[in-house]
């Protein structure tokens, strides 16, 4: 029934995850692997399941979030330099003294 209670748990958790920001993904996971880790480990231990299950879920926390905020800011960064790049590629637009706007490509400028 234990096992059954936990791995219940261990979905509910996952599943809610489905909104998330990868870093709040990250520290959710980490928090549920370093949770049952860290019980596993504590059983073993003189039988301190859950002393070890909160030590592990934070832990598991923290690294899982630090891990998931590393991630979006490089998701970021990624999608600013595609952005960068076309914009350059496509060129900007430009309006002239009757109001109309024409496209200006780097190659104009050549």
């Amino acid at each position: 029934m234990k096992h059954l209670i936990a791995i219940t748990v261990a979905c509910v958790l996952l599943v809610g995850m489905v909104g998330c920001t990868t870093t709040q993904k990250g520290a959710l996971g980490g928090a549920t692997l370093g949770g049952l880790a860290g019980g596993i480990i504590g059983h073993n231990n003189d039988g301190k399941t859950a002393e070890g299950a909160a030590i592990g879920a934070v832990a598991g926390g923290l690294l899982g979030g630090l891990g998931g905020h590393y991630l979006e800011n490089e998701k970021d960064k990624a999608r600013e330099e595609g952005y960068e790049a076309g914009r350059r590629e496509a060129g900007t637009t430009q309006s002239t003294s009757t109001g109309v706007t024409k496209s200006v490509y780097q190659s104009d400028y050549k």
